[in-house]
């Protein structure tokens, strides 16, 4: 860090066997930690080869008068003292945005030289707030009352230290150095133990979005051997949670976790638990396993369980059995294995994101010479060979409509390939759609076979309706950007009661339903017989028409529009109303420039001439 040293000290009769040294000025200088000066003058003797002597020489704080540290010596003993220094500010520009330290050191210690070095000393620091942010998420800890004592002689070190964690927790350090004569330091025996208690965390801010811990526990005890300069050590953790997760609706979750941590690796074992201790109680085993710490480090995670809550939530409730493994290696992350959901339910309607909109994947940025600048593809470091299979009971709620699905889906995403591979098939085992109120048409079993691209299956759709004696039939086969649409009945009908009986329940002449072009196109637009589809284009390709679609409004279809081109730069469209409130109207579109439209509407009570103008940025 930055720092400002000005000393200025004078000397009286120098020789080479005293040296009498006055120091008038000692000014430190720290952005950190702030103004530090002499409480007083000091004088210092020093008698070679190891006789000191000074009294009273004190450094405090500008700001906190209160914060100094001193030093007394005598011959060949010295005293010193530490009040209330800022050390955490000091050691600030080391920790990273990561860690936050708050807290002050106090302490005093002693040293004498007159036949061999012994030292002793003593740090108390009554408080630590320690907060660890990872992902925008801050994870606080409080250690009270922590204090250190260190004793060195020639032949051995002690160092013991406590500390309170989080009102209940305890750090408990006890460790020795044993040291033979004439023999250096580093090769000095190791004998120690290190046990944690944390029995709290008080989370804060964004982290309890996510989570919230109804009870923690964690023991870590690590064991020390070898040598000062090569330390051995063996630690064992024990991890007891029980927790909410409220993004998923997931209250009183056990976890329970014991590992075992070396130089080299990290392997835990463990358990995940729900409604512990009730009969129908769930649960996972979780094995992590962490190697090669010390070189390219690797991690392999496992989840195995035959019935687990995944979600429980307004729009979801999903049960799941579970062998999942994931793989994380050379900046590479891999997921394998398969799901099989059971006894669950989806909202499609009441999901936030189902009624989401995505933004445009045609965005052109330009430069300043109005040139298009090339995107630089994405490079995905996640690869997954994932199965998710659909056991008993899985039902999916979407408009008033009732799937229950069955089959298995195998999605496949490698790092070479850029977009997600889909295989298998997912079956329609039963259910409903709910045309309006009166109108429900039943679906009989169906399949969606998937082989590659994800969003072109290939269909069997079945829907019925059996009105008396009559059962009316909707066979949608080819794939999904081409379907084909068969309509049959027992007995036979034509195609136009056909449609009547599976929309209105009724195979008579019901044209004179109220709204009836409506009511049929937005049953149409229900089961996916819209917008310029084969089946609405084979109907309208002998009338010269190219163009049909359908405006909805509120699942239900306020006009029909149809429309051709006649040249390259005149298009007429004809937009009926089916609604009864809004005008009939021809429509014209004439491409004066590239930028320049002319448009036309004439209607049953109006008409309009409207130029428009194009502006792209």
């Amino acid at each position: 860090p930055e720092l400002n040293l000005h000393v200025e000290f004078s000397e009286t009769k120098p020789n080479l066997k005293q040296a009498n040294i006055a120091l008038t000025r000692f000014d430190i200088t720290q952005p950190n930690t702030g103004n530090w000066q002499l409480v007083q003058s000091s004088k210092l003797s020093w008698q070679p080869p190891l006789n000191i002597q000074t009294k009273d020489l004190c450094l405090q704080s500008v700001e906190n008068t209160e914060a100094k540290i001193c030093l007394q010596a005598q011959n060949t003993q010295a005293n010193w003292s530490m009040k209330e220094l800022p050390i955490f500010d000091w050691f600030e520009p080391w920790l990273g945005e990561k860690l936050s330290l708050k807290g002050q050191l106090n302490g005093e210690g002693s040293a004498n030289w007159k036949k061999a070095l012994t030292l002793k000393q003593t740090l108390l620091m009554p408080k630590i707030d320690v907060i660890v942010t990872e992902q925008g998420y801050k994870v606080p800890f409080m250690v009270k009352d922590w204090q250190t004592d260190i004793q060195i002689t020639p032949s051995k070190a002690n160092l013991k230290s406590m500390a309170k964690i989080n009102e209940t927790g305890r750090l408990n350090v006890d460790i020795q150095a044993k040291n033979r004569r004439n023999q250096a330091w580093s090769n000095a025996k190791l004998n120690g133990k290190v046990d944690l208690d944390i029995n709290e965390w008080p989370l804060k801010g964004r982290i309890t979005e996510l989570v919230n811990f109804n009870k923690t526990k964690l023991n870590i005890q690590s064991t020390l051997s070898g040598a000062v300069g090569k330390p051995k050590y063996s630690t064992l953790a024990d991890i007891n949670l029980n927790l909410n997760l409220p993004l998923l609706g997931l209250d009183n979750q056990a976890i329970q976790l014991q590992a075992q941590l070396t130089p080299k690796e990290v392997d835990a074992k463990g358990l995940w638990k729900q409604q512990e201790g009730q009969q129908n109680e769930r649960q996972a085993d979780l094995i992590v396993k962490l190697t090669d710490l010390q070189t390219q480090p690797k991690l392999l995670a496992s989840f195995d369980t035959t019935s687990i809550e995944l979600l429980k939530t307004p729009f979801a409730h999903l049960k799941t059995s579970s062998d999942m493994t994931v793989t994380l290696a050379d900046g590479k992350t891999h997921i394998q294995g398969k799901i099989q959901l059971h006894d669950s339910t989806l909202n499609l309607d009441d999901m936030p994101l189902h009624q989401g909109t995505s933004t445009s994947d045609d965005e052109i940025i330009m430069n300043e010479q109005g040139q298009p600048i090339s995107k630089e593809k994405a490079v995905s470091n996640l690869s997954y060979d994932v199965k998710i299979g659909f056991a008993d009971k899985v039902q999916v709620n979407v408009q008033n409509s009732e799937l229950f699905l069955g089959g298995e889906l195998q999605l496949v995403q490698t790092t070479e390939a850029p977009e997600m591979q889909a295989f298998g098939k997912v079956k329609l085992r039963k259910g409903y759609i709910n045309l309006d109120s009166r109108n429900q048409i039943q679906i009989d079993e169906s399949s969606f076979l998937f082989n590659g691209v994800i969003a072109n299956p290939t269909l069997d759709v079945n829907l019925y309706r059996v009105v008396d004696q009559t059962t009316a039939r909707l066979n949608i086969t080819g794939n999904a950007s081409q379907p084909q649409f068969v309509f049959y009945s027992t007995p036979a009908l034509s195609q136009g009661r056909i449609i009547n009986l599976m929309v209105f329940g009724r195979s008579g002449d019901m044209s004179k339903e109220p709204n009836y072009e409506s009511q049929v196109l937005s049953a149409f637009y229900k089961l996916g017989i819209q917008n310029n589809t084969p089946v609405l284009n084979t109907l309208t390709s002998s009338l010269g028409i190219q163009d049909v679609y359908f405006d909805v409004q509120g699942q239900k279809v306020s006009s029909l529009l149809v429309g051709r081109a006649l040249t390259d730069k005149l298009y007429v469209r004809y937009a009926k109303d089916l609604t009864g409130q809004q005008n009939n109207a021809v429509q014209l579109f004439y491409q004066l420039t590239n930028k320049w439209l002319l448009k036309t509407n004439s209607g049953n009570e109006n008409s309009s001439v409207d130029i428009i103008y194009r502006l792209e940025r």
